[in-house]
């Protein structure tokens, strides 16, 4: 079966009724740039409750930059009805959006829309993704994990599985390295205007593209969650511990260690920036990785970590962080995760939980 290279838009482009379906601060972003451009928007629908809106950190720092306000109050800026749901997908959401007269979604950060929702809208429904390079809702800190300097955020046409389909435009950014999530975001803001203003006039013309984007183009890494995923190894080399570090961080909770001090109390330490050691070639026993061996100039703190030092700068506070030595201490060590046979104890937490999904 030959695909076409581009489809019609059933409808006059002057009855184009826009349906945006997403949360989180690149939803919100993308309703500021279609503002912006002039472009309207029947409705916005999120999955995402208000009390999540209110209490998730991470939000909470996007809107310390100006990246995020609640998105009902972007939609009444907008004119637009505004739906709360918890399915997206349900029959509920669909009617309600329907009945705003919406005829075309764009989804921002949205869960996975099934067969049965781009059914209702004819399969015009397009979904913004931030790489292309990576499918899945981890694709920073899979980027920084494995070392890339680049990418390109995509408009594609939506399919019943994650980050799939066929390419209608894309916009490339590069951030340099060294970088954190937060960092590769500020350099994927750039470039979504440019890729809005492209779909904007693409709806104009009532022709949309639908680029093959290769049966190879994008590699599913699954989502990360922190609590789960963000224990940190001390047996790896401190290069490969300094990464997960970044890839962790800000915006998300940040990877963590059990340290448990002299008095036997244990609790998780989230990191926040560490350095290497590039002084000092000492090679140390592997029943030393995770051990503090010294402090370090303005509050850090060397840890062995691979048989070499690591040294620990600062220390996750929320958004904020302080200097390693609050909170990792000599007579102390990391357990767990590379410890050798430390590891065969599960550590009974002191602090309170870390929570990081995506």
């Amino acid at each position: 079966m030959t695909i076409a290279s581009s489809m019609t838009v059933p409808f006059p482009p002057a009855d184009v009724r826009l349906g945006v379906a997403g949360s989180g601060a690149v939803c919100y972003q993308a309703l500021v740039t279609l503002q912006a451009l002039g472009v309207p928007v029947a409705a916005v629908a999120t999955d995402r409750s208000a009390r999540e809106e209110t209490e998730s950190q991470e939000l909470q720092g996007y809107r310390q930059r100006g990246w995020y306000r609640d998105l009902d109050e972007a939609a009444q800026r907008m004119g637009a009805r505004f739906l709360r749901t918890p399915d997206l997908n349900s029959d509920d959401s669909v009617r309600a959006l329907k009945a705003g007269g919406v005829n075309l979604i764009l989804s921002v950060s949205a869960p996975v829309l099934r067969a049965q929702f781009l059914q209702a809208f004819s399969g015009f429904v397009f979904n913004i993704h931030g790489s292309a390079v990576y499918r899945g809702r981890a694709g920073l800190s899979w980027a920084i994990l494995n070392g890339l300097q680049a990418d390109r955020v995509v408009l594609h046409w939506a399919a019943p599985a994650i980050d799939a389909g066929r390419v209608v435009a894309e916009r490339p950014y590069a951030w340099p390295a060294g970088c954190y999530p937060i960092d590769i975001m500020a350099s994927q803001f750039q470039a979504y205007p440019p890729l809005l203003a492209e779909f904007a006039a693409l709806l104009r013309t009532g022709r949309i593209p639908c680029a093959d984007p290769g049966a190879d183009a994008k590699l599913y890494f699954p989502s990360i969650h922190g609590e789960r995923d963000g224990l940190l190894r001390w047996d790896w080399a401190p290069e490969a511990v300094e990464t997960f570090v970044r890839a962790f961080g800000w915006p998300y909770a940040g990877a963590f260690g059990w340290f448990r001090d002299s008095r036997g109390h244990t609790a998780a330490v989230p990191l926040a920036r560490c350095g290497l050691v590039v002084d000092d070639a000492r090679r140390f026993h592997p029943f030393s990785n995770g051990v503090p061996v010294r402090y370090g100039p303005e509050g850090s703190v060397d840890v062995v970590a691979g048989g070499r030092l690591l040294r620990l700068l600062t220390v996750r506070t929320g958004w904020d962080e302080a200097p390693a030595g609050t909170a990792v201490r000599l007579g102390g060590r990391f357990v767990g995760a590379g410890s050798d046979a430390l590891d065969r104890a599960e550590p009974e937490a002191s602090g309170e939980p870390l929570v990081m999904s995506r």
